[in-house]
């Protein structure tokens, strides 16, 4: 972020997010950012994760759900 521009809002703690990659379960110290997109139009949300060592390489599935209610499926995130 640059200097002097307000913080994005992210997703509040009672909107109970998660995220699984490959499978595995996030813990909140691997969710570093989820909220609005910077620079970006309005609604594009963006999440910044740490995919956990044991997920190997390709084409990871990646599913994020807030408030009970997954993304779609078929979501992957490339690992190398």
């Amino acid at each position: 972020m640059e200097p002097n521009q307000p913080e994005l809002p992210r997703l509040r703690a009672d909107m109970n997010p998660t995220v699984t990659v490959g499978g595995v379960a996030l813990s909140a110290a691997d969710i570093s950012y989820i909220g609005l997109a910077p620079l970006s139009i309005s609604g594009l949300y963006q999440m910044n994760i740490r995919i956990p060592a044991s997920i190997g390489p390709g084409d990871a599935p990646v599913t994020l759900t807030v408030k009970g209610v997954s993304t779609q499926a078929g979501a992957t995130i490339p690992v190398r």
